[in-house]
C-alpha cells in the first residue's frame, strides 16, 4: 500500500519467510541471495510462501535476503528492507534483524487491530528496539478496516498509546488499512465503504510522516550519523596517538611487563568480576523486595476488580476472556516492574565495567609508565561507553520455554477454566469467581515466585554481560598495546621524526574537529555511530 503496488506477498497468514529487501530498479527484478555468495534469479510469483519454502528445499545453501527492484518513483528516496513477523521465521533471522534495525533511519512496526500490540510484540519492542533508542518510531496498526466504527479505531489507537510509552515515549501510532489503501489506489472495491474516509484519513496521517520525518529529514539524519562516526574516530585515535607518544622513552623491558600484567588480569578476570558480580545480585535483590511491594498493591487492586466483577458482567464474557485478561494483566505487571528497575541495573553494570577499566594496570610503576596504564583504560572504555545493554524480559525469561509453561499462567487457565467446564456453573457469575477469589492466596504467592525468577534471571543476565564486558576491555586493551610497540619497533623512525610526526597527526585532528563543529551537528543521540 505505501509503494502503491504488490511487490511482495501478503496474506491472512505470516506470508513472509526471508528478509526482502526493496530497492529502485530500472525494471522488476527478483534476486535471491544465498549463505554461501550464490545469486539465484526469481520470478514474482516464486516469492509466495508455499512456492518460496518449496525452492528453499532444493537449493544449496540457506537464503541470506531476497533483494527486489522496482521502477517506483518513492523507491529513488528510500530502501526498505522487509522482515518476517512474530514467531519462530524471524527467530531464524535474529542476528540479521539486530543489524537492520541498527542502521535503519526509522522503524516501520507494524501490529494488527485485532490483537493490539500482544504481550509478545511489547516484548520484542522492549528488548529489540528500546535499547536503540530510535528517534523514529511508527507503529502502524493495519486491519482498522475490521472494526466497526471511527471510535472503535480511535480507542484502538488509545489502547496503544498506553501500551507502547513503556517502550518509546516518541513513537508515533497510525490506525489504518492496507489492504483499503492498495484498494482505492488500484481502483478496486473497498474492504469496509463506512469506514472509507477515516481510512483514507489514517493512511494519509502515515504517509505524511513518513514524507516529512524520513524523506525530507534524510540527509539530516545521514549527516547526524556521519558526525557522530567522525568525531569517535577522532577520539580513539586521538587517544591511540596520546598513548604512542607516552610511550617515547620508555624502557622495551617496561612495555612487556604491561602486556604481561594485560594477560594476568585477563587469567584472573573471575576472580575480579566476583566482587561485581556479588554486587550486581544484591542490587537484583533489592529492586525484587521494592517490586513484591509493588506487586501486593497490583494484586490487592486486582482481588477488588474480581470481586466488583460479579455484579458488573455477564457471565458469557467472563467465560470468555477473564482467564486471558487475568494472564495478560499479570504478565505486564512483572514486565512493568522489570521495565522501572531496568535502567538501575544498567547504571550499576556500566559503573563496575568502567571500575574495572579504570583499575585496569594502574597498579604498575610510577610517572611516565602510570599515564600509559591510564591511557590504555580510556581506550578500552570506550567501546563499553558506546554499547547498549539490553536484559530480555520475553516470555521464555519470565516462564520458562513453552513446554515447561507452568506456575501463574497454567495455574489461572486451570483453575479458572475447570469451573468453566461445569455447566451447572455456567448461569451464576458468583459460581465462577468465588472459587478464583477463595483461591487468590495461592495465586499470589505463584505471582511472587514468578516475579523473583524474573528478577534472578535478569541479575544473571547482567552478570554475563559484566563478564564480556571485562573480557572484551582487556583484548582491546592488548590490541592498543601491541600497535602502539609495533609502531616503536619500527628501526626506520627515529624519535625525534616520530613524535613531529605526532604533533602533526594531533592538528589535523583538531582541523577536523572544528570543522565538525563548524557544521553544528551534535553526535548522535542514539549512540548509534556505527550505524552509518
Amino acid at each position: 500500500a505505501l509503494l502503491g503496488k504488490q511487490v511482495v506477498p501478503s496474506n491472512v497468514t505470516p506470508e513472509t519467510v526471508t528478509i526482502n529487501r526493496i530497492f529502485y530498479g530500472d525494471k522488476p527484478e527478483r534476486e535471491a541471495v544465498l549463505k554461501n555468495g550464490m545469486h539465484i534469479r526469481l520470478e514474482h510469483e516464486e516469492l509466495g510462501r508455499a512456492q518460496l519454502e518449496q525452492l528453499m528445499e532444493r537449493l544449496p545453501a540457506p537464503i541470506d535476503y531476497i533483494d527486489i527492484h522496482e521502477p517506483l518513483e518513492i523507491l529513488r528516496e528510500l530502501s526498505i528492507v522487509d522482515t518476517p513477523g512474530m514467531g519462530d521465521v524471524l527467530n531464524q533471522f535474529d542476528t540479521q534483524v539486530h543489524d537492520y534495525i541498527a542502521r535503519a533511519d526509522a522503524v516501520i512496526y507494524i501490529a494488527s487491530a485485532l490483537s493490539p500490540l500482544s504481550e509478545t510484540e511489547q516484548m520484542f519492542l522492549s528488548g529489540i528496539l528500546r535499547p536503540q533508542s530510535f528517534s523514529r518510531l511508527f507503529l502502524v496498526i493495519n486491519m482498522a478496516d475490521c472494526l466497526e466504527s471511527a471510535k472503535d479505531i480511535e480507542r484502538v489507537k488509545q489502547l496503544i498509546l498506553e501500551r507502547v510509552r513503556a517502550v518509546s515515549v516518541n513513537a508515533s501510532i497510525f490506525a489504518l488499512s492496507a489492504l483499503d489503501e492498495l484498494c482505492r489506489k488500484t481502483g478496486k472495491k473497498r474492504p469496509n465503504p463506512e469506514l472509507a474516509e477515516a481510512l483514507e484519513s489514517g493512511f494519509e496521517a502515515f504517509y505524511a510522516a513518513v514524507d516529512d520525518d524520513i524523506l525530507l529529514q534524510k540527509e539530516v539524519i545521514q549527516a547526524q550519523r556521519l558526525v557522530g562516526l567522525s568525531r569517535s574516530m577522532i577520539k580513539d585515535t586521538r587517544s591511540r596517538i596520546e598513548l604512542i607518544g607516552k610511550m617515547l622513552g620508555i624502557k622495551k623491558s617496561e612495555l612487556q611487563q604491561m602486556e604481561q600484567q594485560c594477560h594476568t588480569d585477563m587469567a584472573n578476570i573471575d576472580l575480579r568480576l566476583r566482587k561485581s558480580t556479588e554486587g550486581l545480585e544484591t542490587l537484583s535483590r533489592r529492586l525484587c523486595r521494592e517490586a513484591r511491594g509493588w506487586m501486593d498493591i497490583f494484586l490487592s487492586r486486582m482481588k477488588q476488580e474480581l470481586t466488583a466483577l460479579g455484579s458488573t458482567q455477564p457471565t458469557s464474557i467472563l467465560q470468555k476472556h477473564l482467564q486471558f485478561y487475568l494472564s495478560d494483566l499479570i504478565r505486564q505487571a512483572i514486565l512493568a516492574c522489570l521495565g522501572a528497575h531496568r535502567p538501575q541495573m544498567e547504571k550499576c553494570l556500566r559503573e563496575y565495567a568502567q571500575g574495572f577499566s579504570q583499575e585496569s594496570l594502574r597498579g604498575i610503576g610510577e610517572g611516565q609508565l602510570q599515564d600509559v596504564s591510564i591511557q590504555l583504560a580510556d581506550i578500552s572504555w570506550t567501546s563499553v561507553d558506546t554499547a547498549a545493554f539490553a536484559i530480555n524480559t520475553g516470555s521464555e525469561l519470565l516462564f520458562g520455554t513453552e513446554s515447561q509453561m507452568h506456575g501463574i499462567i497454567s495455574g489461572i487457565s486451570t483453575l479458572v477454566g475447570g469451573f468453566w467446564r461445569e455447566s451447572k456453573m455456567k448461569t451464576r457469575q458468583q459460581d465462577i469467581l468465588q472459587p478464583l477469589l477463595e483461591k487468590f492466596p495461592d495465586i499470589s504467592e505463584d505471582v511472587f515466585a514468578q516475579l523473583e525468577n524474573a528478577y534472578a534471571q535478569m541479575s544473571k543476565a547482567a552478570c554475563n554481560r559484566l563478564a564480556e564486558m571485562f573480557r572484551s576491555q582487556m583484548d582491546i586493551s592488548l590490541e592498543a598495546l601491541e600497535q602502539a610497540q609495533k609502531v616503536l619497533q619500527n628501526e626506520d623512525l627515529r624519535e625525534e621524526e616520530l613524535k613531529e610526526q605526532l604533533s602533526v597527526t594531533g592538528e589535523i585532528l583538531d582541523r577536523a574537529e572544528r570543522l565538525l563543529d563548524s557544521t553544528g551537528i551534535g553526535a548522535d543521540p542514539a549512540g548509534r555511530e556505527e550505524a552509518l
